[in-house]
């Protein structure tokens, strides 16, 4: 039976905290969606499904992450894992975890692009405009699999990752891995902020109109 680490760091609560908190605020924003898609009586989009399949990867993230602190570990320095709680090895089930929320944080990051992304292709769909969106959702997709699969292969075999003492185990260049996907992502993210403000603010609308519409859609900034 797996060790629970008692929650007593100001890490840990943090963690524990946010988690919560994030997980509410996305299920709350998603369900509030879903009753405007009911209330308006509209059938659910695609960007609809993306958004909902986004949150669900969403609690599985904040489960995961949770998992970490308690089973895990995460929150406490290592030499108090094995030396105060007597858990050897000492990082192999938090390492397990971190694999396994990496993934499921890609995951999540290109659902929710996609969904915001499509929702846009809706509204404007100047040709141009759905090329640049499609491509960003390509791009997005295609260094989300990337980073799956790095990160499944960047040590050989894979239980090498939190088992050192395998014979003949080897890691590759992990920090260039994760740097180069987050440049990446912070490109397309921009992308999807920028994409539609020019032409909300093109728009046949009243000053205040377009303003408060532009922070609309800026609210991906978060």
């Amino acid at each position: 039976m797996a060790f629970v680490f008692p929650v007593e760091t100001g890490a840990q609560y943090l963690f524990v905290i946010w988690s919560v908190f994030f997980t509410v605020m996305a299920t709350v924003a998603v369900g509030l969606r879903l009753l405007a898609r009911r209330v308006a009586d509209r059938k659910l989009g695609s960007d609809d499904i993306l958004m909902v399949l986004s949150c669900i990867v969403l609690i599985a993230y904040q489960v995961l992450t949770i998992l970490a602190v308690a089973v895990g570990g995460m929150g406490y320095h290592i030499y108090d894992i094995e030396h105060r709680f007597l858990v050897l090895p000492p990082s192999e089930i938090f390492t397990k975890y971190f694999l396994a929320t990496q993934i499921m944080w890609c995951v999540n990051l290109t659902l929710t692009k996609s969904s915001i992304l499509t929702l846009y292709t809706q509204i404007f769909t100047m040709r141009p405009f759905v090329i640049v969106a499609k491509i960003t959702i390509l791009v997005t997709a295609c260094c989300s699999t990337i980073m799956i699969v790095g990160s499944m292969a960047v040590c050989r075999p894979v239980a090498f990752y939190w088992d050192k003492s395998i014979k003949d185990g080897t890691c590759g260049n992990y920090p260039a891995l994760w740097t180069a996907n987050a440049c990446i992502s912070i490109a397309t993210s921009l992308v999807t902020l920028i994409l539609p403000i020019p032409h909300v603010w093109n728009l046949q609308l009243e000053r205040n109109s377009k303003v408060f519409l532009m922070g609309a859609f800026s609210l991906g900034f978060l």
